[in-house]
């Protein structure tokens, strides 16, 4: 399949227009500011994963999913994406209507098993909050999330984590000097993860983990 553009995902929702109507109607702001944002980050996930080019259905988790970019984009590839957030929310629940695609309440929490009965190709999460709140993850907590993530992996699967940065508001590490601290919260974290970090747009805090490395990531 071709390679979408930013206008092709617009089109396909319906215009730039209607796109900010609703996101006007609902109070938003994924659909009424900065919307070519939103899809181009969303659209180099799936192009780095290469949904775009790969000529099997892919089935996908999309921890965090917010306004359902990612998993409308999955679709569009031709490809089962599940969108997973908090439910009853009146700015976020007509999106998964208008956009047409799966979704299921779900929130991760440290030291807890995710509600999944089934596996994934891929296991995603952009700009997710559960790793930072109420105070960022420390390894034990991720080692236990990996852990229970494999479960839920096909043999031939990855994790793509991009977290919002857990040191940014805890208290234990916002007033550190950069150089000790870690975008991740606890400084141990960045030597544990460097292996797996890959370059993503401006950032470098996006880890992107195949099945069988997270046997060794949790060995290490």
């Amino acid at each position: 399949m071709k390679q979408l553009t930013i206008d092709d995902v617009a089109d396909a929702a319906g215009g730039f227009n209607k796109i900010n109507q609703l996101g006007q109607r609902i109070n938003n702001r994924y659909l009424r500011e900065r919307v070519d944002k939103w899809i181009g980050e969303k659209l180099d996930v799936a192009h780095g994963l290469n949904l775009h080019q790969t000529n099997s259905t892919k089935k996908l988790l999309d921890i965090g999913t917010g306004a359902g970019w990612f998993p409308f984009i999955c679709k569009l590839y031709g490809h089962n994406c599940i969108g997973t957030d908090i439910s009853g929310r009146p700015e976020y629940d007509p999106v998964y209507e208008f956009f047409n695609i799966p979704f299921t309440e779900m929130l991760v929490h440290p030291f807890k098993s995710m509600p999944l009965t089934e596996k994934y190709d891929y296991i995603t999460a952009m700009r997710a909050f559960f790793p930072q709140r109420p105070r960022a993850w420390e390894k034990n907590e991720w080692q236990y999330f990996f852990k229970d993530a494999r479960k839920h992996l096909n043999t031939d699967g990855a994790l793509y984590i991009s977290a919002n940065s857990g040191s940014k508001h805890d208290k234990r590490y916002n007033k550190l000097p950069n150089d000790q601290k870690s975008h991740w919260g606890n400084l141990e974290l960045k030597l544990w993860f460097d292996p797996y970090i890959i370059k993503y747009r401006s950032k470098k805090n996006t880890l992107y983990i195949t099945y069988n490395n997270i046997e060794q990531l949790l060995n290490d």
